[in-house]
């Protein structure tokens, strides 16, 4: 085999020293290069797996936070519908308010317009009873042929009062 070898044109002193400086090459290169790189390479990995529990976290709370809006967006929704209830009863009750008031007062309307009414009434009956007076005593003065001073104003009266049993 040392035939071989020499055929190759390999030296054993040669190898042997090539060997060692590859070793020690390799041991520094473990010790300097190697260690901070997987060093390195396992800080990556604890960062992108911490990373990814983060991301589940996070994806876990987005769930949370859109499930509690979505919660509160219906009890707002029904807080909203339950006021817009009340503001209708309230509006349907104040329109019955204003109606029945607005009811009133032409009610009221109606009533002091009456009131006018039957006070000319009795005014124009006043004035029609004293013109029918006159008229009574002028006709009976004209029957009776007397001066309407000596008249009795009791005949009048009577005479009158016949007149409004009619």
């Amino acid at each position: 085999m040392e035939e071989f070898v020499s055929k190759l044109g390999l030296d054993w002193r040669l190898f042997t020293a090539q060997l060692v400086n590859f070793l020690l090459l390799l041991f520094i290169l473990k010790i300097t290069v190697y260690k901070p790189v997987l060093n390195m390479l396992a800080d990556r990995s604890r960062k992108i797996e911490q990373g990814i529990k983060d991301a589940e976290a996070s994806t876990k709370r987005l769930s949370e936070i859109n499930q509690l809006e979505q919660s509160r967006l219906a009890e707002a929704t029904a807080k909203a519908e339950e006021l817009m209830r009340n503001m209708e009863k309230n509006a349907v009750a104040k329109e019955v308010a204003l109606v029945a008031k607005a009811e009133a007062k032409a009610a009221d309307l109606v009533r002091n317009a009456e009131a006018r009414m039957l006070a000319s009434q009795k005014e124009s009956e006043a004035l029609l009873l004293g013109q029918a007076k006159e008229l009574i005593r002028s006709v009976v003065f004209k029957i009776a042929k007397k001066d309407p001073e000596a008249f009795d104003a009791r005949l009048v009266e009577e005479a009158f009062s016949e007149l409004k049993k009619k």
